[in-house]
């Protein structure tokens, strides 16, 4: 699927931060192919959990971080 520069970079950015595999069992990378970019956008927004002393937990930090990618994933929407 092709996809604009700014979809790219928010993919190679989230990609970094959850690593490879994470990115191709990913819901973003599934719509994405699936041609459901709003779709895709919403789901960067799952990956905002964290492990803090041995329990999962939603970070404020991803949650800003998955919040900028989604908005610059959507610049091509």
């Amino acid at each position: 699927v092709s996809i604009g520069s700014n979809m790219f970079g928010a993919c190679v950015l989230l990609t970094y931060n959850i690593g490879s595999s994470g990115f191709r069992k990913s819901t973003v990378l599934r719509k994405i192919n699936e041609r459901e970019f709003q779709a895709a956008a919403i789901a960067f927004e799952m990956w905002n959990k964290g492990r803090v002393n041995g329990r999962i937990q939603i970070l404020t930090g991803l949650v800003r971080r998955r919040k900028a990618e989604r908005e610059l994933f959507e610049r091509d929407i």
